[in-house]
């Protein structure tokens, strides 16, 4: 998909450099290719990979019974949950790689300014890291993987498909509350925020110097979201707290049952004359 996407771009990039200023002003292939690319890439593969890669963390832990052999060690939740995210996080950037590479060519390309270019990369960033935890936090606290996985899925779809589809159809002047759609934002933000005048008009008559103010808004929310979604991923919750209940609490110790010290006397039988 990279190599196909990438080998457009460049196979348009001499006709794009072409159109683009003035007389023409017109969105140049490699542009559209870019930006719709990207808005899928986000939208159905990066953003869902990364949630359910954070609800699934813990699901050979869960499927193997291990929560309860990793109570009877030094372990701690906090410390599988750095482990855990340590090796996620190395493949949210290797995910958001793709959408980066995008973002280099449009301005490459001449389109896009470096504020605009500059806010994309960090919203992705926030954004990924929103979601993978997110997925990492509602794992901890279901007891199968699979709701997990469903959980944080059905959330994904109310954010970034229901949500603007509602928005938009209520009043266009709901737009900056359709942004929050991280696809979405991403490819307004591509298209508007350019050094071209080419007569380009937001919904609500929203301005760039707005859309910018939002971006930021929206990638400060993420970024706030993932910290506080990997604190209480910390706290034991879940299989963890249920095991660490059945090994570490207390338990009353059997009496010993002492003999009495004297016997009672027993009685003679009856002799019979």
């Amino acid at each position: 998909m990279a190599c196909g996407v990438l080998g457009s771009i460049a196979y348009y990039w001499r006709v794009s450099v072409g159109l683009m200023g003035p007389p023409t002003g017109a969105p140049p292939p490699s542009l559209l290719i870019a930006v719709f690319a990207m808005f899928l890439y986000l939208g159905f593969l990066a953003f869902p990979y990364l949630g359910v890669l954070g609800a699934s963390a813990f699901a050979e832990e869960r499927e193997g019974n291990q929560f309860d052999l990793l109570c009877i060690t030094l372990l701690d939740q906090r410390d599988l949950v750095h482990a855990k995210v340590a090796r996620l996080a190395r493949s949210g950037v290797a995910m958001m790689m793709l959408a980066w590479l995008l973002q280099t060519a449009v301005l490459a390309l001449g389109w896009s300014t470096w504020t605009g270019f500059v806010l994309m990369a960090l919203h992705c960033l926030a954004a990924g890291a929103f979601w993978l935890m997110l997925g990492m936090a509602i794992g901890l606290r279901t007891a199968r993987t699979s709701q997990a996985i469903m959980i944080t899925l059905g959330i994904m779809l109310v954010a970034m498909l229901l949500t603007p589809m509602v928005t938009m159809m209520l009043s266009e002047y709901l737009f900056a509350l359709a942004l929050v759609s991280s696809p979405l934002h991403c490819m307004f933000l591509h298209m508007t925020d350019n050094r071209i005048d080419i007569n380009m008009h937001l919904p609500g008559e929203m301005t760039v110097t707005g859309l910018r103010a939002v971006s930021l808004f929206y990638t400060l929310a993420h970024a706030v979201g993932a910290v506080l979604l990997y604190v209480s991923a910390l706290q034991p919750a879940g299989p963890w707290r249920a095991s660490q209940m059945r090994y570490w609490s207390p338990r009353p110790w059997p009496q010993p049952v002492t003999p009495p010290l004297h016997a009672p006397p027993t009685k003679a039988p009856a002799s019979s004359s």
